[in-house]
């Protein structure tokens, strides 16, 4: 079937814009990314959660709000914090699920190496569709975010919520698998293999080249000069895996040319394809 004309050039991996993209943590806050105590109402997810999001998903999500912060792109935390102390203003679902995070519970921030900077956006809710709970729609509209980057927990609860209904409502989502996390490695891969068409589906080390790829992975490679460094800054790395010969048949690209015209190495786009580890 031939897509309308309206719609043939959409793409969920579209390039991202500049003042136009934001990075979404959802939910990864002290009281469920913290190992269990036996405080009344913790939270236990059971033994490979907590060393599986210790281990890769904390430092994966680091590593992508570093490269957001660098970029200037727009970054907003969701917690889960009811407004009252008894929690009434909960959802039925948390109330039947017993989840509540009280207003002065300080488990209810984000875990230290993701504490909000500067005047980043907090959004506490109390259900787990941030967009269903909250005005984060609206708040997002007003920023002019057209590309949503979503990252935390739960893979299969409140961050596939986060990313169905932003594409329902018309957002670019892009998730980073290795930055989000559930109680089991089964439960999480089932969320991102059920995601289908709402979003571009990547990991943090793709989000984390961003334009300075070039210059801070490739600086020692002789036949890169300064000059050459200042035209390649500004190339999103999408647009260099659009360019790459996806076939593998050993045929030059024009991409390829255009390098080899500017000094580059012949093989740079080997370079990259082993760098990434990306399967075109």
């Amino acid at each position: 079937m031939v897509p309308p004309a309206a719609t043939r050039h959409l793409t969920r991996d579209a390039l991202y814009q500049p003042g136009e993209t934001a990075l979404l943590l959802v939910d990864m806050q002290k009281a469920f990314l913290n190992p269990p105590t036996e405080k009344p109402g913790a939270f236990n997810f059971g033994p490979y959660f907590y060393e599986h999001t210790s281990a890769v998903t904390v430092p994966n999500a680091v590593k992508v709000l570093k490269a957001a912060r660098e970029n200037g792109v727009e970054v907003l935390h969701t917690t889960i914090q009811s407004l009252t102390e008894d929690g009434r203003d909960r959802s039925l679902d948390h109330k039947l699920g017993g989840i509540h995070v009280g207003p002065t519970d300080p488990d209810a921030d984000p875990v230290e190496p993701l504490a909000p900077k500067g005047d980043e956006i907090v959004i506490k809710k109390t259900s787990s569709g941030v967009f269903n709970s909250t005005n984060i729609d609206y708040i997002l509209r007003n920023i002019g975010i057209k590309y949503l980057v979503i990252a935390g927990i739960l893979t299969d609860q409140c961050v596939d919520m986060a990313v169905r209904d932003a594409a329902d409502r018309g957002y670019f989502v892009t998730c980073i698998s290795d930055a989000c996390a559930a109680p089991t490695r089964e439960r999480h891969e089932g969320a991102l293999s059920a995601f289908g068409g709402y979003c571009w589906t990547t990991d943090s080390d793709t989000m984390a080249f961003t334009k300075n790829f070039i210059q801070e992975h490739l600086i020692n490679v002789n036949h890169i000069t300064p000059p050459v460094l200042e035209q390649l800054k500004g190339i999103n790395l999408r647009q260099i895996y659009r360019m790459i010969d996806a076939t593998n048949d050993g045929l030059v690209t024009p991409f390829e040319q255009w390098l080899q015209q500017l000094g580059l190495i012949p093989d740079y786009v080997r370079i990259l394809e082993n760098h990434l580890s990306i399967v075109l």
